[in-house]
């Protein structure tokens, strides 16, 4: 059975940890509370084994100041027992997904910009990184990450350079230039849209396609390899940071159909979180949760 794994946070009202418990209320009163399973929080020995201890410490102690709040949140308490609730979320639904082969969500977001030794752009644990890598490490099997959050995952690819995985591959949808970087290896590639010319969702899903054509092209997935979906939702026209007019409910569903048609078709393992996506006063929160409720619904086929 698909599922979807929801965090224990705390009362951060800022998107990247509010929206969750938004989404997870959205999920329940459509009828897909079954498919819940609150997932344990990682602790700071599993956090460890991927970024550095000094910053692990410093997100458990929130000391040094700078260092704790590097992501460019406040640190306390409560952001503490979120962000390592959103990271055990997204592990458990790696894990999930690799032993029953069932696809996976996990409600968690701010992963995809933190490095092995501070966070970034309001990502501090990144568990886009750390459930790759336990994939990989532990099956042996490819493994590809889809990031298509308006911004570039440039922390992603930190530590994808510093471990050097060959099985790991990095596919990197933007459409902001944010933690832009070049990538190192063959396994990676990255399109950059241009979403101020004309028709820019029909260029943004000739890119999508781009990039799967690439991965069908060049390292050719297998069935039981595994695909890890960055599925950020600020691409969204009326997202506060990364919007851009043209993207609606729709065709974000629509970009999570395609997704998931490419992996069901190769036969892929695929989990997924929900990554970008911020309100303001005109998208309101409310608005920003049923954005993403839309795109997990697709994703998973819903």
């Amino acid at each position: 059975m698909t599922k979807i794994f929801t965090f224990f946070g705390g009362d951060n009202q800022f998107d990247t940890v509010a929206k969750g418990q938004n989404v997870e209320g959205k999920l329940r009163s459509r009828g897909f509370g079954h498919m819940m399973q609150m997932a344990r929080s990682m602790t700071p020995q599993d956090a460890a084994q991927y970024h550095s201890e000094a910053y692990v410490n410093a997100l458990m102690t929130g000391r040094p100041p700078h260092i704790a709040s590097s992501s460019g949140l406040r640190w306390d308490v409560h952001y503490r027992n979120a962000i390592f609730g959103m990271a055990g979320a997204m592990m458990e639904a790696m894990q999930y997904s690799l032993i029953t082969g069932w696809p996976s969500f996990a409600l968690c977001a701010g992963a995809h910009h933190a490095r092995p030794g501070r966070g970034m752009g309001f990502c501090a644990l990144n568990s886009v990184a750390m459930s790759a890598l336990y994939a990989a490490r532990s099956t042996g099997r490819q493994v590809y990450v889809l990031d298509v959050d308006a911004h570039a995952g440039g922390g992603t690819q930190a530590f994808i350079d510093k471990e050097y995985n060959e099985d790991i591959h990095h596919l990197d949808l933007i459409t902001s230039p944010f933690d832009t970087y070049a990538p190192r290896r063959p396994q990676d590639a990255q399109i950059t849209v241009d979403v101020y010319g004309m028709n820019p969702v029909n260029a943004y899903f000739t890119g999508l396609v781009e990039l799967l054509s690439f991965a069908d092209a060049m390292y050719p997935p297998n069935a039981g390899d595994i695909l890890i979906v960055n599925a950020g939702c600020d691409v969204h026209e009326e997202s506060a940071i990364g919007g851009w007019e043209g993207m609606d409910n729709a065709m974000i569903a629509a970009r999570e159909a395609t997704i998931r048609d490419w992996a069901v078709e190769r036969g892929l393992i695929y989990t997924g979180l929900m990554a970008g996506g911020y309100s303001d006063e005109i998208f309101t929160p409310d608005m920003l949760a049923e954005t993403h409720v839309r795109s997990i619904c697709a994703l998973l086929g819903l």
